[in-house]
């Protein structure tokens, strides 16, 4: 009687938990976009360089980086975990998580470590971790003691703050849920044990992220510049970067791999680099491929790093037009957008013509299609306009580097520029 009576308040918990996501999708202006086509390498703890492993640490993760669902418990026994395999042997650092405190003030976050039996969190190896909740939907941190070595999966978790009216908190996830045997929901039922159930039915992978020191040596392949900015202006077809290893083990890099039909050569694919070392490999353009326009492709790097395999080197080419600023015409036929310097470290001039005159907006998107924000909005004359962007969003933060678009719309009217920002 006593377990079913426990089922049912595990499956009550369960369903509450996702009618409160099902309520709570961000809105146009709150959804979180943080793209990484590789890990977030976390270098240190508190400041040290050093650390006994004799490598970086690495952070490991299964969600997308963007947050589109909000989960809550029902009471202060609800916990959220997701599971871990690492590359190899490895110390548990530190836990990532992005969550949104809606309401309240100073809202407590449990962190635990949990070892792994058959595919379901067993018994807590480290923690607890306490931390505050942010105000924003940002990512936090909770630090543990860092005696926890193993080689088989484990799962980190979350305790997230009692929800009343006043007393609100949400962990993020993505979507959609890729990973459904990664994801648990445990009820507790004692003072140090929980009833976990794995793969509840979440729409998305919970963002929580596990900082680890990979105990062996390895190879840490990283590449710089990323991306790599070819501009034909210069009329120069080859441009470099160069293969790093920041790991402790020889770096043996078996291949490098273009989709791109503009990337004619690329040199050397085969090649090792010795631990803090490394080489430089040029890239030949092709420009019988091209027309005037923004190119880019990923160059994927094919190694014996233990989790950065392949590794994506991004090369963005930009051939440009006869002219640098070509001449516009004071009646314009059609609307048109244009920006100068393309690509941008900080400020970029933007004109556009209009043919008549009319009520228009003009926003900056990234690839996502996430509007950044709004340049203009209201009715301009026929004829040709300038205005700036400064590389920040409607909150003012600086954006990060990668390709974004200007778009003008209005009644019958569109028109769109590429703009390129890079660090």
């Amino acid at each position: 009687m006593f377990k079913k009576l426990l089922l049912c308040i595990v499956v009550l918990a369960l369903f509450t938990s996702i009618l409160w996501a099902d309520n709570l999708k961000l809105g146009t202006n709150e959804v979180l976009l943080e793209p990484s086509s590789k890990p977030v390498i976390v270098r240190t703890l508190n400041g040290d360089l050093s650390n006994p492993f004799g490598r970086v640490l690495d952070t490991l993760y299964y969600d997308d980086g963007t947050g589109v669902w909000g989960y809550q418990g029902t009471s202060n026994a609800l916990w959220y975990a997701v599971r871990f395999t690492p590359p190899q042997p490895c110390t548990v650092k530190a836990e990532l998580f992005k969550i949104w405190r809606i309401s309240g003030a100073n809202q407590i976050c449990t962190l635990f470590v949990w070892n792994d039996a058959a595919g379901t969190p067993t018994l807590p190896m480290d923690g607890p971790v306490v931390v505050t909740a942010q105000a924003h939907p940002t990512w936090s941190r909770g630090d543990f003691t860092g005696n926890y070595t193993d080689s088989d999966d484990f799962w980190l978790g979350i305790w997230l703050p009692w929800w009343s009216p006043g007393d609100s908190s949400r962990i993020l996830a993505d979507n959609p849920c890729n990973y459904p045997t990664r994801q648990a929901i445990g009820l507790r039922t004692g003072p140090t044990s929980w009833n976990w159930t794995v793969s509840p039915g979440l729409k998305g992978d919970l963002m929580i992220r596990a900082i680890v020191a990979l105990a062996g040596q390895a190879p840490d392949i990283e590449c710089s510049p990323n991306p790599l900015v070819v501009d034909l202006s210069s009329r120069d077809i080859l441009a470099n970067f160069y293969c790093k290893n920041v790991g402790s083990a020889q770096l043996d890099v078996t291949n490098i791999l273009k989709s791109a039909a503009w990337i004619d050569s690329i040199y050397p694919t085969v090649f090792s680099v010795p631990a803090a070392g490394s080489i430089q490999v040029t890239v030949d353009i092709d420009t019988t491929q091209v027309l005037r326009d923004i190119y880019e492709d990923t160059l994927w790097v094919e190694s014996n790093d233990p989790d950065e395999n392949p590794y994506g080197e991004v090369v963005i080419l930009i051939v440009p037009g006869i002219e640098e600023e070509p001449v516009i015409s004071e009646t314009p036929a059609t609307p048109s957008v244009k920006c100068h310097p393309n690509p941008t470290r900080n400020t970029t001039s933007i004109r556009f013509t209009l043919s008549d005159m009319a009520d228009i907006s003009i926003d900056v998107h990234d690839v996502s299609g996430r509007r950044v924000t709004t340049l203009a909005n209201g009715e301009y004359e026929s004829g040709v306009h300038n205005i700036s962007w400064n590389r920040k969003d409607e909150k003012g933060v600086r954006v990060p580097q990668g390709i974004y678009f200007i778009r003008l719309k209005s009644e019958g009217i569109k028109a769109n520029a590429k703009l390129i920002v890079i660090d």
